[in-house]
């Protein structure tokens, strides 16, 4: 029963950018003949937040004095940042 449950909400989750909401607007682009050019944008715009969660476990020379799920931590992590260019460059500031 709980496989059959399992399966029916994996297909569910999988599902989901099915249904991912489409635009119709027309996006003016215009072209700059300056190479050198660097569009930026504001202050405020395209900030990020950044949350992950998970374990990682200890590996080194004594393994065997410590039982597995001893060795088991959880591994947190919560990023916010700023994206300066449309080229991938960025600032983040990570607390773990």
């Amino acid at each position: 029963m709980t496989k059959k449950i399992f399966l029916t909400a994996l297909c569910a989750v999988a599902l989901c950018p099915a249904f991912a909401q489409t635009s119709d607007t027309k996006e003016k682009v215009e072209y700059s003949t300056d190479k050198y050019k660097v569009e930026t944008n504001r202050f405020w715009d395209n900030w990020f937040i950044s949350v992950g969660a998970g374990g990682q476990v200890y590996f080194g020379d004594h393994d065997k004095q410590i039982d597995f799920g001893d060795r088991i931590a959880p591994a947190l992590d919560i990023a916010i940042g700023k994206w300066f260019l449309r080229e991938s460059v960025s600032a983040s500031c990570t607390a773990d």
